[in-house]
Protein backbone atom coordinates (compact mmCIF):
# COMPACT_ATOMS: atom_id res chain seq x y z
CA UNK A 1 0.00 0.00 0.00
CA UNK A 2 1.36 3.42 -0.96
CA UNK A 3 -0.18 5.30 1.98
CA UNK A 4 2.19 5.35 4.90
CA UNK A 5 1.14 3.27 7.90
CA UNK A 6 0.31 6.28 10.10
CA UNK A 7 -2.10 7.78 7.56
CA UNK A 8 -3.68 4.41 6.86
CA UNK A 9 -4.17 3.73 10.58
CA UNK A 10 -5.63 7.20 11.12
CA UNK A 11 -8.23 6.72 8.38
CA UNK A 12 -9.14 3.24 9.58
CA UNK A 13 -9.46 4.23 13.27
CA UNK A 14 -12.10 6.89 12.64
CA UNK A 15 -14.94 4.43 11.94
CA UNK A 16 -16.17 2.04 14.58
CA UNK A 17 -18.84 0.00 12.82
CA UNK A 18 -18.20 -2.79 10.34
CA UNK A 19 -19.92 -0.73 7.62
CA UNK A 20 -17.60 2.23 8.23
CA UNK A 21 -14.51 0.03 8.04
CA UNK A 22 -15.70 -1.57 4.78
CA UNK A 23 -16.45 1.81 3.21
CA UNK A 24 -13.11 3.23 4.31
CA UNK A 25 -11.31 0.29 2.73
CA UNK A 26 -13.22 0.80 -0.52
CA UNK A 27 -12.28 4.49 -0.58
CA UNK A 28 -8.63 3.74 0.19
CA UNK A 29 -8.54 1.09 -2.56
CA UNK A 30 -10.05 3.55 -5.04
CA UNK A 31 -7.50 6.23 -4.14
CA UNK A 32 -4.61 3.76 -4.36
CA UNK A 33 -5.82 2.41 -7.72
CA UNK A 34 -6.18 5.96 -9.06
CA UNK A 35 -2.68 6.86 -7.87
CA UNK A 36 -1.23 3.72 -9.48
CA UNK A 37 -2.97 4.46 -12.80
CA UNK A 38 -1.63 8.02 -12.68
CA UNK A 39 1.93 6.97 -11.77
CA UNK A 40 1.90 4.33 -14.50
CA UNK A 41 0.48 6.91 -16.96
CA UNK A 42 -2.31 4.44 -17.74
CA UNK A 43 -4.71 6.69 -19.67
CA UNK A 44 -7.11 3.84 -20.52
CA UNK A 45 -7.63 2.95 -16.84
CA UNK A 46 -7.94 6.62 -15.84
CA UNK A 47 -10.53 7.15 -18.56
CA UNK A 48 -12.64 4.32 -17.11
CA UNK A 49 -12.62 5.93 -13.65
CA UNK A 50 -14.72 8.93 -14.73
CA UNK A 51 -18.29 8.91 -15.99
CA UNK A 52 -18.99 10.57 -19.34
CA UNK A 53 -20.72 13.53 -17.67
CA UNK A 54 -18.05 14.07 -14.99
CA UNK A 55 -16.98 17.57 -14.05
CA UNK A 56 -13.35 17.46 -12.95
CA UNK A 57 -11.91 20.30 -10.90
CA UNK A 58 -8.16 20.64 -10.63
CA UNK A 59 -6.13 23.24 -8.81
CA UNK A 60 -2.71 24.77 -8.88
CA UNK A 61 -0.88 27.07 -6.50
CA UNK A 62 0.22 30.40 -7.93
CA UNK A 63 2.84 32.37 -6.04
CA UNK A 64 2.84 36.15 -6.23
CA UNK A 65 5.99 37.94 -5.13
CA UNK A 66 5.49 41.39 -3.72
CA UNK A 67 8.27 43.93 -3.94
CA UNK A 68 9.98 44.18 -0.56
CA UNK A 69 8.28 41.04 0.75
CA UNK A 70 10.95 38.73 2.14
CA UNK A 71 8.52 35.89 2.97
CA UNK A 72 8.44 34.63 -0.61
CA UNK A 73 5.08 36.00 -1.69
CA UNK A 74 1.39 35.29 -1.40
CA UNK A 75 -0.11 31.96 -2.37
CA UNK A 76 -3.23 31.87 -4.48
CA UNK A 77 -5.03 28.74 -5.68
CA UNK A 78 -6.31 28.68 -9.24
CA UNK A 79 -9.09 26.19 -9.99
CA UNK A 80 -9.86 24.77 -13.43
CA UNK A 81 -13.03 22.97 -14.50
CA UNK A 82 -12.73 20.31 -17.17
CA UNK A 83 -14.98 17.76 -18.80
CA UNK A 84 -13.85 14.16 -18.83
CA UNK A 85 -12.53 14.44 -22.39
CA UNK A 86 -10.71 17.72 -21.67
CA UNK A 87 -9.07 16.21 -18.59
CA UNK A 88 -8.03 12.99 -20.36
CA UNK A 89 -6.58 15.04 -23.25
CA UNK A 90 -4.71 17.24 -20.76
CA UNK A 91 -3.31 14.18 -18.96
CA UNK A 92 -2.26 12.55 -22.23
CA UNK A 93 -0.33 15.65 -23.26
CA UNK A 94 1.23 15.98 -19.81
CA UNK A 95 2.30 12.33 -19.74
CA UNK A 96 3.72 12.58 -23.28
CA UNK A 97 5.72 15.72 -22.47
CA UNK A 98 7.11 14.19 -19.26
CA UNK A 99 8.13 10.91 -20.89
Amino acid sequence: MVLDNNNYAKVMQEGRSVTDVRRRREILKFVEDFRCYYNEKNINALEKVFSEDALIITGSVVMKKNMGDLSGGNMKIRYNKKTKQEYITFLSRTFDSNA
